[in-house]
């Protein structure tokens, strides 16, 4: 009952704000279960890349034991992983180069000026003061109420020989790192499959040898 009167006695801006929070709640926890759905998918349909490498050598006999199953197919992907892995080791390796050539031609110590928001890949984007955030008194908690201050509104910057090495290295290194990273896990998720199917192809199942044979 006391819970229904401070309900009923909450201002606007309150409403408002639990409103917010609720919906913040809820698209937390649908987007959380949709990553995990989706990172499942694309895991079962890399680790399918296993059944390309080995079908004809289990099927005509030349892979027979788990062992020299999971040697063969472990090669295999390494072999692909490398293949996969070159260009954007490349994209992130020239990046790197070009960011510490200009450093040492500028004399520069730091790193820090290619996310400025002066003249940096930083100045392509919102910054806000978050330090300073309205905040609110919500149920005796301190809660956010508004968006943050702007600091920095997305502007180009034409003039500046800084700004030109920020926008090329960081989109490079970026798209290099994350195309890596979903080799390495397309690495992993054959590596599951190829355990996983080193059991199943050479297990002894009476089940299947009766479908098999259709006993």
């Amino acid at each position: 009952m006391d819970t229904l009167v401070s309900l009923v006695k909450l201002t606007e801006n309150d409403k408002r704000l639990l409103i917010a929070l609720f919906i913040v709640f809820i698209l937390i926890f649908v987007l959380i279960g949709y990553l995990v759905k989706l990172i499942k998918r694309i895991m079962k349909r890399q680790g399918k890349m296993v059944d390309t490498f080995m079908y004809d050598m289990v099927r005509f006999k030349i892979v027979k034991t788990t062992k020299h199953f999971r040697k063969v197919a472990n090669k295999k992907s390494m072999r692909y992983f490398y293949k996969k892995s070159w260009v954007p080791v490349l994209l992130m390796f020239i990046a790197s180069l070009t960011v510490l050539i200009f450093c040492l031609v500028k004399e520069q110590k730091s790193i820090s000026f290619l996310f400025s928001t002066e003249n940096g890949f930083g100045s392509l984007f919102y910054t806000f003061d978050w330090a300073n955030m309205p905040k609110a008194e919500f149920f005796g908690m301190t809660l956010p109420c508004d968006w943050p201050p702007v600091l920095n509104t997305p502007h180009f910057v034409y003039n500046d020989i800084y700004a030109w090495i920020s926008y090329i290295t960081v989109p490079l290194f970026f798209v290099g790192a994350i195309w890596y990273l979903v080799n390495v896990q397309a690495f992993i998720a054959r590596a599951y499959r190829i355990i996983k199917m080193s059991k199943d192809v050479f297990s002894k199942d009476l089940d299947k040898l009766a479908a098999d044979n259709d006993i």
